[in-house]
């Protein structure tokens, strides 16, 4: 990591000798930049931050679905339904109505994936963060900022 800082700071060295050598004119500090269509706000130079962070977010729903998924799950279901007409043989109307309401209980008895499935989950928890930590030394040492 310290042998990667020197090569930046002898390219950035460089750079300004290359700058003052061309141009005449030598550079301290940084100059703010005037951005008129708004093409590259912060935001914009931290979109693989926000990815990273997004898949950090997305593993960790993942998590806690997959643990979810050991829990009884209580629903209801139900449907109605009807008949109204004429008979086509005896000519007299019909009129039928059929409803149903179930309160249902279900238990994950007998799926024997859920240690698996949650190590994985697990796993690819641990990737997204390493990834978001990566990018956001990445992003710090690019352009000297945490991608906040």
């Amino acid at each position: 990591m310290d042998q990667q800082r020197n090569e930046l700071a002898v390219k950035r060295l460089d750079t300004l000798r290359e700058i003052h050598a061309l141009t005449s004119m030598a550079l301290s500090a940084r100059v703010p930049v005037h951005d008129p269509g708004g093409k590259y706000r912060a935001g914009r130079l931290t979109c693989r931050w926000t990815l990273a962070r997004y898949n950090a977010e997305a593993a960790q729903k993942e998590v806690t679905r997959r643990r979810a998924a050991r829990f009884p799950v209580l629903s209801i279901n139900g449907f109605l339904s009807g008949n109204d007409g004429e008979a086509y043989n005896t000519d007299r109307h019909i009129f039928r109505s059929y409803h149903e309401v179930a309160l249902v209980v279900k238990f994950p008895l007998l799926t024997g994936r859920w240690p698996t499935d949650e190590a994985i989950a697990n796993v690819q928890l641990e990737r997204a963060k390493k990834q978001l930590a990566q990018t956001q030394r990445d992003m710090a040492a690019l352009w000297g900022c945490a991608g906040s």
